[in-house]
């Protein structure tokens, strides 16, 4: 159990030093290649800590034959929680309608109104967004107009927060 409370630990640990990278850097787009080199290097830290401390004193251990005590489990959550962090990290920055404008006009140097319209409506992002919004509960409508649940909100506080977190605007 000791070795399971260090590996969630060191993990937590790997996740701030990412997010203060994150927050420092002049690098623009996801910085997923810095937090994997982080979370690797705290993971070999961490298997030596396991050989150093090689025991749990609350129960027993499975073993290898050198006595050494085997803390699969520890590693094998800690290993699961990288894939999980790198979706919530990456999901704040996928394409978003802000972002579609800012590609069309890097690619074409300018833009009118109905182009960029067009553009967003070729790609359904708007309508699909918002019923997914409706089905998922955050969101409903009466009329012509969307009201947020408060469930909705919630997930907004949330993704305020991680967005915060990331050094990342609300604006895409």
């Amino acid at each position: 159990m000791m070795h399971v409370g260090m590996a969630i630990i060191l993990f937590l640990l790997a996740a701030i030093l990412h997010l203060l990278y994150c927050r420092q850097t002049t690098a623009k787009g996801l910085q997923a290649k810095v937090f994997l080199v982080i979370v690797l290097g705290v993971l070999m830290f961490m298997e030596v800590l396991f050989i150093f401390i090689p025991f749990d004193p609350w129960g027993p251990a499975p073993t290898l034959r050198s006595g050494q005590a085997l803390p699969l489990t520890a590693t094998t959550i800690y290993l699961l929680l990288i894939p999980a962090y790198l979706i919530f990290y990456v999901t704040t920055d996928l394409l978003s309608p802000s972002k579609k404008i800012l590609k069309i006009l890097q690619t074409q140097g300018k833009a009118d109104y109905n182009q960029l319209l067009s553009a967003i409506k070729a790609d359904n992002m708007i309508e699909g967004r918002l019923q997914e919004l409706i089905v998922s509960s955050c969101a409903y409508k009466r009329g012509w107009k969307f009201f947020l649940t408060p469930h909705g909100n919630k997930l907004l506080m949330i993704v305020k927060l991680y967005r915060w977190l990331c050094g990342r605007s609300m604006a895409g």
